[in-house]
Order: C-alpha cells, then structure tokens, then sequence
C-alpha cells in the first residue's frame, strides 16, 4: 500500500510539475530526467496544460478495450478482475490439497459447478428425493410436516432488520428486548417468492408486469421439471402467493419493535392460528421442547395456517415443488439458469453470464462458512455507577449515569473497575424509573443488570458496546 501510495504521489508531482513547465517555460531550468516507470500511462503527445485528464489518461484510454458484456470499465474493474483471477488461481491450486480438507472441498465444488456435461446430463434427477417427499404427502397434516421440516433461522429481525424467510414461516433466535434471561425464538413471515408483499400488490403498471413475468416463470420452472398444464399450475401457484403476501405485514409495520411484545405460547398457536397442527409443525422443526414464541407478524402466522386449511393440497405441492426448482435454479441445467433474469426484466446487465463466470461467485458465497468471521466492535456509550440496589425477583440492579453515548438493552458490556476489566457479558436488564427501555442517552440515569453476573460496585464503569459478526469471503 505504502509503495501504490508512493507512486501515485509521484505520479501527480511530476505531472503537475510537467503542467507548471508547459505554462510557463522559464520556470524550470533543471535538466530533464528519463521519464519513470510509473509515467508509462500518460499520453506524451499531449501538452497537460492543455487537457489534463487526457495527458494523465489518454495513454490507458487507448489500449484498454471494455470487456464483452460490460457497461464500463476502469481502474476498480481493473482491479476486481486482478482479484478474480488471482482467487482462481487459489482454487486451481487446491485441486491438489488432501482428499478431505477444506481447500479440496472448495476446488470440488467448483469443478462440480462448472461440470456442464453432467449437470444437462443428470436434469432435476438430483432434486428427486426432495420431490419423493412432496409427492407423499397425502393430508393437511402431512403438509404441515413438511413445512415445519423447512424451517430455518433465515431471518434476524432485531438487527439486522429480516423480516421475511424464504420459507413459509422463518426463525430467529437472538437475545429479547425484555430483559429475558435466556435467548428468545422468534417467528416470522414469509414464502413469497419475489420478497416483499407490495411486489404482490402493487397496482402500477411495472407492478403487474413484474408478476406477470413472474407467473410465466414458474410455469417454465415447472414445464421444464416435466409437469403437465404448467400455466394453470403456475396461476394456482401465483394465486397462494399473492393470498399469503396479503396476509403479511408491511416493512414499515415489521420495523416496529413493538412486535416483540407479541409472546405466544404453544397453547396460543392453537386459538390465534387454527389451521396447523402446531404440534405436529414444531417437532417437524426440532422445536417440540421449545414452549414459547415471539410472534413477529401475527397476522401472518394466522393467515398461513388459514391457507394451509382451506387452500387445495393440489396447489400447495406445486407450490412445494415450484420453490425446490426455484432455490436451486443456479445448479440445475442451463434452460433453467437462461430463466432466471426474466424476473429482472431481462435487462443485459441482468444476464446469468456462462456458467464458467457464475462459478467463482457461487464458490466465493458457498465457501464463506468454512472461514471464520470477523468481529467488528462498535463502541456504543458509557456509565458510572451510583449505587447498587437489591430487587426482589430481580437481584442486584446499578442505578448508573450514562456519562457519554447510549447505552442498549441487550449490548455487550464491560465492567471496569480501578482501571481493570473485571467483566464482560451482556447488559440483559435497562430501566428507566420502573419501565424496561430499548435505550438511555447521555446524561441520564437508568437501573442496569448484567447476564448471570451481580458482583456490582459503586464506582465501576461500564463500557457499552456492539460486536457484529461479518462473514468472510475470497
């Protein structure tokens, strides 16, 4: 970085001074000196007091060509596309690492991707048994199963701001915003293969064509898997997403954090949203022991359990299998993948590109897991404290100061004392007089608690702070 910032500058020096020289000759008198390496891109012929910008890139402007299926190109594509070849030269190399490391599974799924023969060979064929399962079920029951099975902590509604799963109904399991002792499971809406409701019902012209464009595509999707009447398919298909995106709430109604007031206990599934054998839902999900939920969107969990009753098991299997195709299209023969930007309106820079182009992507996004994370930490505030109180049911509570900053329910915290950290943990408890609050600004005074730790004292500081995980990826 120090040698690229060196150039640059001396780059710039010296063409600034060649500037100074061509307004005004008399200026400099010192002999000229061999024109450097890094001056190789100016073009020569042109005076840079005359034109700048074409002295300082007239020569890279001529010899460099915008690749095929670009729109533009300069000195960031330049080197995004160093970073591309040089990633899959890493990937070249880890053909060769030991059967079973990490290293070799990353260069086998590429070389899997990018296995056009087999994959135009194989067909759907590798979404066969997840079709098998579609294919039995019989009953409202059976259905149920299979969308509990589905469930997936795809969603994050606190932080960073999901609100809506690929699958019908999404969890999230994250720390609460009532002082909860232990993590909270929280579901939320989805099942709508375009995202967002409005999409759904919109009125505008660009609105109803999206969705036509839409429809059309699952009826390929479904022709191209080898189903029969795939354009009634595909309207009964478009006809259940649209059913369930008016039963969703808006993203204005999602961001509210409100919502997490909406604790249902399993015997509240049954009365508030008839139509899912719940207890056949949960175990199908692993959750039989969980007793409690927060309901995000109400109004969509009482809707899907609607649909799931009173909507023809017919149309729901194709449903099932329309969203199968849908999730993995990018894996599946190229007449599938060609598909996939109608969505988009087909815009050229919406192409798929070939497949050779979107496998070093779908390497990069599937590999992200094998790589630790990286955890940034944001300094959020600070407080003094004042006092330490016993509250019966509670413990021990900090009356504090916030000295500067903010301060926020479910943060990690560090106890300082005598300039030593003597305790780091979340902050489960903050009130303000007698009211659990989200937050406290600078200047005022609010009761703290710690999770699972009360050795408090007067005149400990507490250090306020958020640590977000950031997946990495090559």
């Amino acid at each position: 970085m120090l040698t690229s910032t060196l150039g640059i500058r001396g780059t710039l020096t010296l063409a600034l001074s060649c500037a100074l020289t061509a307004a005004a000759p008399g200026i400099c008198t010192a002999k000229a000196q061999p024109r450097p390496v890094v001056e190789a891109g100016v073009a020569a012929d042109i005076r840079p007091g005359d034109d700048f910008f074409a002295f300082a890139n007239g020569a890279w402007l001529q010899a460099t060509q915008i690749p095929d299926g670009q729109p533009r190109w300069n000195a960031r594509n330049e080197i995004n596309d160093l970073t591309r070849r040089q990633v899959d030269q890493l990937v070249d190399d880890a053909a060769g690492a030991p059967v079973g490391s990490n290293a070799r599974k990353v260069a086998n799924f590429r070389a899997a991707y990018l296995d056009e023969a087999t994959i135009e060979a194989r067909g759907v064929t590798p979404l066969a048994p997840t079709m098998e399962r579609i294919n039995v079920i019989g009953d409202a029951t059976a259905l149920t199963r299979f969308l509990g099975s589905a469930l997936r902590a795809d969603v994050d509604p606190l932080n960073l701001g999901i609100y809506d799963s690929a699958h019908l109904l999404g969890l999230s399991v994250e720390p609460g915003l009532q002082g909860e002792a232990n993590h909270v499971a929280f579901l939320l809406q989805g099942g709508l293969g375009l995202g967002d409701r409005d999409l759904y019902l919109s009125t505008t012209p660009d609105g109803q064509a999206l969705r036509a464009r839409y429809e059309r595509y699952i009826g390929r999707m479904l022709a191209l898997a080898g189903f029969d009447q795939a354009e009634q398919r595909a309207a009964r298909v478009m006809a259940l997403e649209v059913a369930i995106a008016q039963t969703h709430a808006t993203r204005a109604a999602s961001g509210d954090e409100r919502n997490a007031n909406n604790l249902w206990t399993r015997a509240d599934f049954a009365r508030q949203a008839p139509g899912i054998d719940w207890d056949a839902f949960f175990a199908a999900a692993k959750l039989s022991k969980q007793q409690s939920f927060v309901v995000w969107q109400p109004g969509a969990v009482t809707g899907a359990a609607a649909l799931v009753a009173s909507q023809p098991l017919a149309t729901w299997l194709d449903y099932l299998r329309f969203h199968v195709i849908h999730a993995h299209v990018e894996v599946l023969p190229r007449a599938f993948a060609e598909e996939a930007p109608v969505l988009r309106g087909g815009e050229a820079s919406s192409q798929p590109g070939s497949r050779a182009q979107r496998a070093l992507p779908a390497t990069q996004q599937a590999m992200s897991g094998l790589l630790a994370p990286t955890l940034r930490e944001t300094m959020l505030g600070n407080a003094a404290i004042l006092e330490i109180f016993n509250i019966s049911k509670v413990g021990k509570v900090a009356g504090c100061r916030v000295t500067d900053g903010t301060v926020e329910r479910g943060a990690n915290v560090r106890l300082i004392r005598d300039n030593v950290v003597v305790h780091e943990g979340k902050l489960s408890t903050l009130k303000r007089f007698k009211d659990e609050v989200k937050e406290v600004q600078s200047g005022q005074e609010c009761g703290m608690a710690f999770e699972n730790y009360h050795d408090m004292r007067a005149g400990d500081v507490i250090e306020c702070y958020r640590v977000e995980t950031i997946q990495r990826s090559l």
